[in-house]
């Protein structure tokens, strides 16, 4: 099977049908949570829109109205710092989408509550608003606001979106304590904290594998015990300690988090003086892992932030 090139996949129509896909479901989920989670507790969630709550407990601001004129300034700006239209044109979607869905759920669901715990509300809230957050930020949009923001960091500095968010986020929590009162804002704490919690989740996937790094003087045994075990290979290198001057093998093998208990026994078996690091992975391609090659329809698994 003959792979794309990346630049001739992002042309394709299917691809970007599987980024509007991915747009349009993670804004109408993001905009549900706001509608049947955080406003029936008068829940400043994150950002702009939490703003937009604030305006409209003050003023009786129009909440979608606020989204989209807020986010005219910060998109300007992202369209010089982030690559110009084809960045910032999946955002422009998703913000229009978010803010008109926002206003016609409410009139479709009224006055709709699941529950009349707040507690509850910023919890639930603050994980559904993440996933949709997460599926918007996996097609390479953001719903606007400082979630923008936080992308332009995240492009700039590589920094995880939680934490490019959660500061500029804390200034949108002050004010809903000065204006909502100060349990309202530690609700809004709560529902943020577990929004960029969820959103990081559905953008890079469950951290189910690790990396092993073996040091050993029995590499060959070490190897074949591994490869014996987890019918898979692993690598090896020399390297030198630093402390004592003396010269060993480094044997690194990609392991499921399941198998580490399994790999310790192993090598303590073969080689009881070995040294063991074991390094979180994300994820892992190859032979015994994922595949390369994408297998969801729709190319649904090969649409990325950096697009």
């Amino acid at each position: 099977m003959t792979i794309k090139p990346i630049d001739e996949i992002r042309s394709d129509p299917v691809y970007f049908l599987s980024r509007l896909i991915l747009l349009t479901i993670g804004s109408l989920v993001a905009a549900f949570s706001v509608v049947v989670f955080f406003l029936p507790s008068t829940i400043a969630p994150a950002g702009v829109t939490g703003l937009a709550v604030i305006l409209r407990e003050l003023i009786g601001a129009p909440i979608w109205l606020v989204i989209l004129l807020a986010n005219i300034p910060i998109q300007i700006i992202a369209f010089k710092l982030l690559g110009g239209w084809r960045t910032v044109l999946y955002t422009i979607y998703a913000v229009l989408l978010y803010s008109v869905a926002v206003e016609l759920l409410q009139v479709a669901l009224g006055d709709v509550q699941l529950t009349d715990d707040a507690f509850l509300n910023a919890v639930v809230g603050g994980v559904v608003g993440g996933i949709g957050g997460g599926l918007i930020y996996r097609a390479g949009g953001t719903v606007g606001g400082t979630s923008t923001i936080a992308q332009m960091l995240r492009h700039k500095f590589g920094l995880p979106l939680s934490a490019a968010s959660f500061a500029s986020d804390t200034l949108v929590i002050l004010l809903a304590g000065i204006v909502l009162g100060w349990e309202a804002a530690l609700y809004a704490l709560v529902g943020v904290f577990l929004n960029r919690l969820a959103s990081d989740f559905v953008l890079e996937g469950p951290s189910d594998t690790c990396t092993a790094i073996i040091i050993t003087d029995r590499t060959k045994k070490v190897s074949k015990a591994v490869t014996e075990a987890f019918d898979h290979g692993a690598t090896s290198w020399d390297v030198t300690g630093l402390k004592k001057t003396s010269t060993h093998k480094i044997v690194m093998v990609s392991i499921l988090r399941s198998q580490i208990w399994q790999l310790r026994h192993l090598v303590r078996d073969v080689d009881e003086d070995a040294f063991v690091t074991i390094l979180s992975g994300q994820a892992v391609y190859g032979d015994g892992f994922e595949p390369l090659q994408p297998d969801m329809p729709l190319r649904l698994d090969e649409v990325e932030v950096s697009a």
